[in-house]
C-alpha cells in the first residue's frame, strides 16, 4: 500500500481494551510517504490482568509504479504481556483459584521486532526485473509454568524460552517474453538467498528470574547460537495454448547449510530439486481449474537435525522433501 487516507481512530471496551490509530499519506516528489501508528492495551477477564501492551508502526516511502519504482519500508512491533494458561481442575474445585485465575501469575512473554525491506522494479530490454532485499531483528521471550509444582515442588515449574534473531536477505528475479511458435510464453528465473543468526535457549525461572543451574532440578536448560544459510535459484515457464488453457513447468533448486555452537553443537547442509508442473483451465471468465503436482520441501529445525547426528540411525535431514 503506497496510499492512505489521513484518519485518527480512537477505540474503547471492555476488559481493558484501548486502542488508538492514526495515519495517512502525503505526496513527496514523484512518490509517496505514508506513515501509521497503532497503540493498543487489554486486560481480558482474568483475575491477573494481561496488561497486554502493544504497538506496531510503518514508515513506507514509494515512487514509480508496480512496474517501474521504487520503495522502502520499515516496520516496528512491541508487545509484553501476563499469560494466563491451562490451570488443573482441581486447583479450582478446591477454591486455591477461581476459572480465571492463575497458579503463576507471572507467565508472561515479550516480543520486539523491527525490519526495513526494499523493493526495486525496472523494465529492461523488454522483460522486467524485480528484486526486494530486508534486514529484520526479532526477540521474542516466553515465561510459562505449564507444569505448576508438579517436578520443583519448591520454585515452581516455570520456565523462559528465548530467541534473538536477525536476519538479511533477498530475492532478484527477471521474466521476459519468449514465444513459442507463435505461442504466448513467459519465461521468468529467479535467485533468492537468507542468512539468519539466531541465539536461543531455555532456563528454568522463577518470577521470570533464572534460577542457578546448582538448584535446577528440571535439568533442561540449553543454549545454542544458529547460524543458517539458504541459497535458491529457480527457472520458471509458463505458456498459453489457447485462451482458455495454459501450463507452468518450474524447476527450483535448493541448498542449505548451517552450524550450531552450543548444548547441540555441530554442522549440517541439504539441497533438494524440486520439479513443479500445472495445468490451469479457464472454462468461464471468472472460473480457473487447477491441476497440479511437484515436489515440495520444509527446512527442519537445525538444533534437532544436529542431536539426530547422533543417533543411530541418523535422523531429520535439514531439508526434508
Amino acid at each position: 500500500m503506497d496510499k492512505l487516507d489521513d484518519q485518527i481512530s480512537v477505540t474503547g471496551g471492555t476488559l481493558g481494551y484501548r486502542r488508538v490509530f492514526a495515519g495517512g499519506s502525503v505526496g513527496l516528489g514523484e512518490g509517496n510517504f505514508l506513515g501509521a501508528v497503532e497503540v493498543q492495551h487489554y486486560d481480558g477477564p482474568w483475575v491477573n490482568p494481561d496488561d497486554l501492551h502493544k504497538i506496531n508502526a510503518v514508515l513506507r516511502c514509494s515512487t514509480g509504479a508496480d512496474r517501474d519504482g521504487f520503495a522502502s519500508t520499515a516496520m516496528h512491533y512491541h508487545g509484553t504481556w501476563n499469560a494466563t494458561t491451562d490451570q488443573p481442575e482441581r486447583a479450582i474445585d478446591e477454591g486455591r483459584i477461581s476459572p480465571y485465575g492463575s497458579l503463576d501469575p507471572r507467565d508472561g512473554g515479550e516480543a520486539p521486532r523491527t525490519s526495513l525491506t526494499l523493493e526495486y522494479f525496472k523494465p529492461i530490454a523488454e522483460g522486467e526485473l524485480r528484486a526486494n532485499a530486508y534486514l529484520f531483528g526479532n526477540r521474542l521471550t516466553l515465561r510459562n509454568d505449564f507444569t505448576h509444582f508438579l517436578v520443583d515442588p519448591v520454585n515452581g515449574d516455570q520456565e523462559a524460552q528465548h530467541e534473538r534473531r536477525t536476519a538479511v536477505g533477498g530475492t532478484v528475479g527477471y521474466e521476459h517474453a519468449a514465444p513459442i511458435v507463435g505461442l504466448q510464453n513467459d519465461v521468468l528465473v529467479g535467485l533468492t538467498t537468507r542468512a539468519d543468526s539466531n541465539d536461543v535457549s531455555r532456563y528454568p525461572t522463577k518470577d521470570r528470574a533464572v534460577i542457578p543451574a546448582i538448584n535446577d532440578p528440571l535439568h533442561f536448560s540449553e543454549a545454542d547460537s544458529v547460524r543458517l544459510t539458504s541459497v535458491a535459484a529457480s527457472a520458471q515457464t509458463a505458456t498459453h495454448w489457447t485462451d482458455w488453457f495454459r501450463t507452468v513447468i518450474k524447476y527450483r533448486y535448493d541448498t542449505q547449510y548451517g552450524s550450531d555452537v552450543g548444548t547441540n553443537a555441530r554442522t549440517a547442509s541439504g539441497h533438494l530439486l524440486a520439479p513443479k508442473g500445472s495445468l490451469i483451465f479457464r472454462p468461464a471468465e471468472a472460473t480457473e481449474i487447477y491441476l497440479g503436482a511437484g515436489r515440495g520441501f520444509h527446512s527442519d529445525d537445525l538444533r534437532g537435525v544436529t542431536a539426530a547426528q547422533n543417533a543411530a540411525p541418523a535422523g531429520a535431514p535439514l531439508i526434508a522433501r
